[in-house]
């Protein structure tokens, strides 16, 4: 009986220590993505090849019908944005309506969005689409955000988003973050694209009947 126990206990303690192993390399290879983004991340977002974004956006049925200059100037200030999430990993960063169409765009092209999520961030930057639904306090919080937002980019690039104003002038910068707009744009972009939500904070709106 004793023999069988140890035989057990020993089996047992291997197993744990190869549950324990395994959980210590996925630890370490998620350190050695987010070490590698740091590194990377930012190269990586100048090499990004959003051209079938731009492609699908351009198109009339299929996208939104903008033109080349359109894509161009959304594609400029899409790879900002994602130089701000990557720089500013705890803090919400809040794109404006047409960046915020552009990352949607992406993220279509599941597979292409998630291998240029982990090429830069080393994780995948997921879209949260209710900031700024919650309440009268949540969308102050997501005027703020994109308030702070529209100031680092000032100060990271010496513009701000009003220069989208040039090439879409049917669309207002701000609305974004401005919770009347918020089912269409507020989220992981226009809202909570804030890189650092809690899962304790993903709370969703309710639906009232």
């Amino acid at each position: 009986m004793r023999f069988l126990l140890k035989k057990i206990l020993t089996a047992s303690m291997f197993f744990l220590r190869r549950i324990i192993m395994k959980a210590t390399a996925t630890s370490a290879v998620k350190v050695a993505n987010r070490l590698t983004a740091g590194f990377t991340g930012f190269q990586a977002i100048d090499q990004l090849d959003l051209g079938p974004i731009k492609v699908k956006l351009m198109d009339k049925e299929e996208g939104k019908g903008w033109t080349a200059e359109q894509v161009n100037m959304a594609e400029k200030w899409y790879k900002r944005f994602l130089f701000l999430c990557l720089k500013y990993p705890s803090k919400p960063i809040v794109p404006s309506k047409v960046i915020d169409a552009f990352w949607h765009y992406h993220i279509l092209d599941t597979m292409k969005y998630a291998e240029d999520c982990q090429n830069i961030f080393g994780y995948f930057l997921h879209h949260f689409p209710y900031f700024g639904m919650r309440g009268d306090e949540d969308a102050k919080s997501l005027k703020a955000a994109f308030v702070n937002t529209n100031g680092l980019l000032m100060s990271e690039f010496g513009e701000s988003m009003s220069e989208l104003l040039g090439v879409f002038p049917s669309i207002s910068i701000e609305a974004s973050a401005d919770c009347d707009n918020a089912p269409q744009c507020a989220g992981g972009g226009c809202g909570d694209c804030t890189t650092n939500i809690s899962k304790m904070d993903r709370s969703r709106p309710v639906f009232l009947h």
